[in-house]
């Protein structure tokens, strides 16, 4: 499910000093010198998002949905709790040339909320670097929509390290900082998926303590990680997420950035600046 909230007037100000910004790199500038800026879509995360890249991942998922469209960028570090995504959110963007970002994904909490042990962050601790990996995007990427995902449901309510309602509450946590964060900027550009109800298929607002996670074992390889079954659900949430949120991003509506060449089977002729033409004639 997607939470959203109306933007206030001056988050539409700002909205609309970003627009052609971000029209552009919807759009997958081509320069009048034939190089090429491809639209980005970062992932950013721990294991949840690495190991996405997969066989059956949700993030090979999305790759080929947006193949010749949009890079998926995966920077997934498995292992890695709220407090180690947030020093590397700015080294990892500003690598990846901020402009060409259209959207970012987090998706952190699974190993914040495990019981104890040096990857633990406390839940107050968790919503600040999350605030705060939010910030840091929004000044290293400004025309950047976000996708914040909630830390998932597990398969078990007891694990030698993680509960099940403990990690509720990290759900929870992310479920408030999105919520206050719509109210701080543009609300269009940022939207939560919250995994637990599209995983249960449960409303946003059901109260989950006590939940039984057996309807949903069949999602899970382990605890925590997903199987086939699991990372095509969670594609397919994300996939929605950006077509009821941002149309113009989702893959039915992104073009191809370089011609089909069917296109240019009448009009070459094989000299280079036929090719040129047709490649780029398009070029913003």
């Amino acid at each position: 499910m997607i939470f959203s909230v109306a933007a206030n007037a001056s988050s539409l100000l700002l909205l609309f000093a970003a627009f052609s910004a971000v029209t552009r790199v919807e759009q997958g500038i081509s320069g009048a010198d034939g190089d090429l800026v491809y639209p980005k879509l970062v992932l950013l995360g721990d294991s949840l998002t690495e190991y996405g890249m997969q066989p059956h991942g949700w993030a090979r998922n999305l790759s080929a949905a947006f193949n010749r469209r949009v890079d998926v960028v995966n920077r997934g570090f498995a292992g890695f709790n709220s407090l180690w995504l947030t020093a590397l959110v700015d080294p990892v963007l500003r690598e990846l040339d901020p402009a060409s970002i259209a959207i970012v994904s987090v998706l952190v909490g699974a190993n914040d909320c495990v019981t104890d042990g040096p990857r633990r962050v406390p839940l107050l601790s968790y919503k600040e670097n999350l605030r705060s990996i939010l910030k840091r995007i929004w000044t290293s990427a400004p025309n950047a929509k976000i996708l914040l995902a909630t830390p998932p449901p597990l398969k078990s309510r007891e694990t030698e390290s993680r509960n099940l309602d403990h990690c509720l509450e990290y759900r929870n946590a992310a479920l408030a900082v999105g919520q206050t964060a719509m109210l701080e900027v543009p609300s269009s550009s940022l939207r939560v998926l919250d995994t637990w109800s599209y995983f249960t298929g449960l409303g946003i607002a059901t109260i989950y303590s006590g939940y039984d996670p057996a309807p949903i074992h069949d999602l899970f390889e382990d605890n925590v990680h997903w199987n086939a079954k699991g990372n095509l659900l969670f594609a397919d949430a994300f996939l929605r997420t950006i077509k009821e949120s941002w149309p113009t991003l989702s893959p039915d509506s992104t073009s191809l950035i370089l011609p089909s060449f069917r296109s240019g089977l009448g009009v070459l002729n094989n000299s280079d600046e036929s090719i040129r033409n047709w490649l780029f004639e398009n070029a913003t």
